[in-house]
């Protein structure tokens, strides 16, 4: 899919995710995936660590 989403806030020293910017380009079809983690004294600035609380996925259409 045709899309890249950049995180625009941070905790003062990480990337958060809570707000983003999404550059989209020519039409396509694809699926997003949107997950929340829970990171309690394992924060490194990746998206690895931590328990996934809510995970979701949602068909994406850019036309």
């Amino acid at each position: 899919m045709n899309l890249n989403i950049i995180r625009t806030d941070s905790d003062g020293t990480y990337e958060v995710g809570l707000a983003s910017q999404w550059i989209v380009g020519n039409t396509s079809v694809g699926t997003t995936q949107v997950v929340l983690k829970h990171q309690p004294g394992v924060k490194d600035g990746t998206c690895s660590p931590g328990d996934t609380d809510v995970e979701l996925n949602f068909v994406t259409e850019i036309q």
